[in-house]
């Protein structure tokens, strides 16, 4: 395996590993249904499945040198449960482990996922991992679980053939957002930064931005994608992905005419409490995301 950590914004970090076949909350605000379900399998292209069920979405890609996971659910028993389903599609191995961001409804099966696996991350979701959630990861049997491999702006892993591209745009859902770019496939895991059909939640204490979610979702738009994977729902293509654009905008824009009324956050989100973006649970996180939102904008107003 050969890598360069990157050392300043705009160079590409690339990951390339050549194997032999034969080798060897804390965060998680939204989780989802029926956490302790077991997870249902759903296979997008011919080497790529995604699975659902409590916590957020997992991608397992299959090549001919191992497989890579994207994101690992809620608990040790699901990174137990991650390695059942690999082991029902292929016999390669599990060779990586990407996190979209630290909330533990994302990395919490991490430790459970055994054996010779390289876990990678933006380097500011490892930070949070440790800050955040260091009840969890401090602890001696989990480090493992802990992401080894960092990048700060653009890395790709490329195995069996087939590249991955992973990047980070800005802060948005948190400070340390990854976007998983399949490229031979077409397809983009989101993370979080997609909610599907689902009003976001904008997490404070790891440095999220309101403002500067939309330019990540707009990097996702001009990407040559035909599926995408939300952190929570379902599969979805380009205008699923533009309608929560257009969700992200109506929410700035209310609170920006707010803003310009001379209203406070409290007012503001008192309001916002009973306007139309839809009944879904992201509701409930409304004062917080509000909380983001108005100062930022009014930053942006110079008021």
């Amino acid at each position: 395996m050969t890598g360069h950590r990157q050392c300043a914004a705009g160079i590409t970090f690339v990951l390339l590993l050549i194997v032999a076949s034969t080798a060897d909350g804390q965060g998680g605000m939204y989780r989802g249904p029926g956490a302790g379900e077991r997870m249902e399998r759903e296979q997008i292209s011919e080497d790529l499945y995604v699975l659902y069920g409590h916590g957020g979405n997992v991608a397992l890609y299959v090549t001919t040198d191992g497989v890579i996971v994207v994101d690992s659910k809620t608990t040790d028993a699901d990174g137990e449960e991650i390695e059942r389903h690999v082991s029902e599609v292929t016999d390669q191995p599990i060779r990586f482990v990407v996190n979209t961001h630290y909330h533990m409804d994302h990395t919490g099966g991490n430790a459970g996922v055994e054996g010779t696996i390289h876990k990678v991350s933006h380097e500011n979701t490892r930070e949070n991992m440790v800050r955040l959630n260091g009840e969890k990861w401090n602890a001696p049997e989990n480090r493992k679980g802990l992401p080894h491999i960092v990048y700060d702006h653009e890395m790709a892993i490329k195995l069996g053939g087939k590249t991955i591209r992973i990047y980070y745009i800005g802060p948005a859902h948190t400070n340390g957002d990854s976007i998983i770019y399949f490229e031979d496939e077409k397809v983009i895991h989101a993370g979080d930064l997609f909610f599907y059909l689902a009003f976001p939640y904008i997490d404070a204490g790891a440095g999220a931005s309101s403002l500067r979610w939309i330019e990540s979702v707009e990097f996702m738009l001009s990407l040559d994608t035909e599926r995408i994977i939300p952190g929570h729902g379902r599969v979805t293509d380009k205008a699923g992905l533009g309608k929560f654009r257009e969700l992200l905008r109506e929410f700035h824009e209310v609170v920006e005419e707010r803003v310009q009324e001379g209203k406070s956050e409290e007012e503001v989100a008192s309001e916002l409490e009973t306007y139309p973006f839809g009944n879904d649970p992201g509701l409930a996180y409304l004062r917080v995301n509000v909380a983001v939102a108005y100062p930022e904008i009014k930053a942006k107003l110079g008021r």
